[in-house]
């Protein structure tokens, strides 16, 4: 019992309660307590910089809108806010509606900085690899009309230095998985083992075509037949890029080992190429060589173009292929990172990775059939 009107109703009521402490053995122990926890308050200024799971702020309408954005932007989640107020007002008059010289003098720098958003990267290479709506047009052939389409897709190269240790990393990323074709190299993986499988059910965009233990080529997209060569000194995995079962090009992952001297890298890429050399008719006479399909071949050829020329030459001499200028994909500043096309307009944009020593190319392949 109490003097009159000294307990308020909103009061919560706290009453003893009994609890049986296990010790073991003979002796029993039965503590009466008050369930309360030890707690503290601090004023605003003190929390800046931290963070907390639960924040009872203690609110006002007479505090600066500086301190009410400090009091509740400490807490994580809204879930754990809780407003109180010693004279029980509970309109809040920090919002909008707010005419304050302070209030609009931040509601305007928030406008100026969202009129002049920082770029970043990953704001780039969304908009590098937005896919336009499919360009259709009638073209007259012979005297009937072929519907010519043009379809723009995006291939992701990247070496991974372990395809298993950074599947993770690739998934979270939202532009390489967002690519049409992703062609990695140094994956790491053997085909024997369970990886290859436990890659597979590791994300269902993760759609293995072709694997070896050094090149990969996932597709988000269907593809066609897959031809794969290892040889000593790298690996070559061809696979045909197809839609409504047309072949539009054939994609080329590419793993050249490092310091393979010049003579086995062209062998290397003779004995997977050849079919698209002018040359073939010198080696098997009234054999075709196919001249005519669109190939973009990329990979970590671990040659820097801008320093030894060979790989350039020889590509556009014996196959037709045309390197595509780049800026470094190293950390070292090294281009090996390379992609040569014939027949098709590629454009490239260097990305970012956090987790290998080669950055990442987006490129953006432009189509007609």
């Amino acid at each position: 019992m109490c003097k009159r009107d000294v307990l308020d109703l909103k009061w919560t009521p706290i009453v003893t309660r009994a609890v049986n402490i296990p010790l073991g053995g003979n002796i029993k122990c039965r503590r009466n307590q008050f369930p309360v926890v030890s707690a503290s308050a601090i004023t605003i200024h003190k929390p800046q910089g931290g963070t907390f799971d639960e924040v009872v702020f203690n609110y006002d309408k007479s505090q600066q809108i500086q301190l009410v954005y400090v009091a509740l932007s400490r807490v994580t989640s809204i879930d754990g806010l809780y407003l109180t107020s010693d004279k029980d007002d509970f309109k809040f008059y920090h919002g909008r509606g707010s005419t304050a010289p302070t209030v609009k003098d931040i509601r305007d720098e928030y406008d100026r900085m969202a009129n002049h958003r920082l770029p970043t990267l990953s704001m780039q290479a969304r908009a590098f690899c937005k896919r336009d709506v499919l360009a259709e047009r009638n073209e007259d052939q012979g005297g009937y009309l072929h519907r010519r389409r043009q379809l723009i897709l995006i291939v992701s190269a990247f070496n991974a230095q372990s395809l298993v240790a950074h599947a993770g990393d690739i998934e979270s990323d939202n532009i390489l998985m967002n690519s049409d074709y992703m062609v990695i190299s140094e994956t790491w993986m053997n085909c024997a083992n369970t990886d290859d499988q436990w890659l597979r059910t590791k994300s269902k965009n993760l759609q293995s075509s072709t694997n070896c233990s050094e090149i990969i080529v996932n597709a988000n997209k269907s593809c066609g037949n897959s031809v794969l060569r290892k040889h000593n000194v790298g690996d070559i995995c061809l696979v045909d890029v197809k839609v409504e079962d047309l072949t539009l090009f054939i994609l080329g992952a590419v793993y050249i080992h490092p310091k393979a001297s010049a003579e086995a890298v062209k062998l290397c890429l003779y004995q997977s190429l050849l079919p698209y050399s002018a040359n073939l008719t010198k080696l098997i006479p009234n054999s075709q060589p196919d001249l005519e399909t669109s190939i973009v071949l990329c990979g970590d050829f671990n040659c820097d173009p801008q320093q030894n020329s060979y790989l350039v030459e020889f590509m556009r001499n014996e196959f037709g292929l045309n390197y595509v200028q780049t800026s470094p994909t190293t950390l070292g500043n090294t281009t090996i990172d390379c992609t040569f096309t014939r027949n098709i307009n590629v454009d490239i944009m260097p990305y970012v990775s956090y987790f290998t020593y080669h950055r990442p190319m987006l490129n953006k392949i432009v189509v007609e059939y």
